[in-house]
């Protein structure tokens, strides 16, 4: 068999791209033999909001029509949430950041080789602590264990490292045909749409480890 990389195009402000990779860990549990490389590629659900981000109730109730359909959509994924073991609490986010420096941090982690624990430690962060990540010290003691301190972050918010490539990918994948998330590429060739029950991944990993392998194209 081939290893397989899996490429998971997200945001983190996306509940289902968290319940996504919960489900694929799921899965991959059950194909231990599969050798897997996982990489989180970057899409922004909403790139015009700005940098010190926007209340998150009023927001998300526009985004949905309305506070009782927001409600409503957000009862139901916090169930779905549970059946994975993750407590999500959207009536305790109080801003919706914009993600794109978040985006570039996580590529600076995939040049550092724990891309994929951050990705989850910024899910939780967001979803289930409720941290406020447009703030620079809540996102500093979420990088501390990753040894970034609080200068290495300064001074990588006053540079544009990173920038370039994130928004590359972004366009690349769009050009691909992404227009949600979590979509997801096995060895650039399959793809996935939505966060798919762990049998769907299954299927998916292991047909791409059996599968001839095309270049490399993202």
């Amino acid at each position: 068999m081939n290893p397989v990389r899996i490429d998971i195009v997200s945001d983190l402000v996306c509940p289902w791209c968290y319940i996504g990779r919960k489900r694929l860990a799921n899965a991959l549990a059950q194909i231990p033999e599969v050798e897997t490389q996982i990489h989180w590629q970057p899409f922004e659900l909403f790139p015009l909001i700005p940098v010190n981000g926007v209340e998150r109730h009023a927001h998300m109730a526009k985004v949905f029509g309305s506070a009782r359909r927001r409600d409503a959509v957000f009862a139901q994924v916090t169930q779905v949430g549970q059946t994975e073991g993750l407590d999500l609490r959207f009536d305790r986010i109080a801003r919706s950041p914009n993600t794109f420096l978040l985006h570039r941090l996580l590529w600076k982690a995939g040049q550092e080789g724990y891309q994929d624990t951050l990705a989850m430690v910024f899910f939780n962060a967001f979803f289930t602590e409720n941290r406020d990540l447009t703030q620079p010290d809540q996102i500093a003691t979420i990088l501390a264990p990753f040894n970034w301190s609080r200068a290495d972050l300064d001074q990588f918010l006053a540079s544009d490292e990173g920038a370039s490539v994130v928004r590359h990918q972004q366009r690349l994948y769009r050009f691909a045909g992404v227009s949600s998330v979590p979509t997801y590429f096995f060895n650039n060739q399959l793809i996935l749409v939505g966060a798919q029950p762990p049998d769907q991944f299954v299927q998916a990993v292991t047909r791409a480890a059996h599968q001839t392998q095309l270049p490399a194209g993202h």
